[in-house]
């Protein structure tokens, strides 16, 4: 009675774990070793990307615990409300940033250039 009461409220975690044991599997299958430096599966980049994009999906399981206990869901709903009040202090930041930008570029402006100049920085990827 027990494994189906669980699976009766917990098809979309279990789900979720089968399929990162999966990408698990063929993640590890696909790096291959050292030794025999031959691999049993030959994933390319996209491959590779659709499986990190597959890994992603666990973090569902992390909204869904926000959803359903009530404590967490009042604290989500607290920050989707503050959320738009906190758009004045953005712009005021980012003009903050702005202006130290500006003062930033007016007292360091060319001083990399007459570093660059000096035998100790010739051929560094800094001063390029």
């Amino acid at each position: 009675d027990g494994p189906r009461i669980y699976f009766r409220s917990n098809k979309f975690d279990f789900g979720i774990v089968i399929l990162s044991f999966v990408l698990f599997v063929v993640n590890k299958a696909s790096i291959g070793t050292a030794l025999d430096d031959h691999t049993f599966l030959k994933l390319n980049s996209t491959d590779r990307l659709l499986t990190d994009m597959a890994r992603l999906v666990r973090c569902f399981r992390l909204f869904r615990i926000l959803l359903r206990v009530e404590a967490f869901y009042e604290l989500v709903e607290v920050f989707v409300n503050i959320v738009p009040s906190l758009y004045g202090l953005g712009f005021i930041l980012l003009a903050v940033f702005y202006v130290f930008a500006v003062i930033g570029i007016n007292i360091f402006g060319g001083v990399f250039e007459r570093a660059a100049e000096k035998e100790c920085w010739a051929g560094s990827e800094f001063v390029r």
